[in-house]
């Protein structure tokens, strides 16, 4: 088992509003997801060929996202973390924050969140 286990971009799957993105056509799903996530670059947007692979790829992605039924059992046995972006609406910090509370695992010692501070404003620019 790894020390620590580190989450980001969504919220757990009990926690979430249920939809179902993924069964759109192809068209309008790749749309849906362009518009609401700011996840497609425009030039792939362009190209049918590769939207047809890979949002193929992607709207599987969501049907396991989107079908998946939380069971609560026991937790891992790893300390986690959880990660979301201060302006992500998909991600609120209260919610994030009761997940961590919930997990039993803790914070992320001090040191460690600098360093990862330190690596996103360094990537960042």
């Amino acid at each position: 088992m790894p020390d620590w286990l580190f989450l980001s971009s969504a919220l757990p799957p009990h926690r979430r509003k249920l939809e179902m993105l993924h069964t759109l056509p192809l068209e309008e799903f790749v749309k849906t997801v362009a518009e609401r996530y700011n996840a497609v670059p425009s030039e792939a947007m362009k190209n049918h060929e590769a939207l047809n692979l890979f949002g193929h790829i992607l709207q599987s992605d969501f049907q396991l996202l989107e079908l998946h039924h939380y069971s609560p059992e026991c937790p891992l046995p790893t300390m986690f973390a959880v990660f979301g972006g201060r302006s992500d609406p998909s991600t609120p910090r209260a919610e994030l924050a009761e997940c961590v509370a919930a997990s039993e695992s803790g914070p992320l010692p001090a040191d460690l969140i600098e360093r990862i501070d330190a690596s996103v404003a360094h990537a960042s620019g």
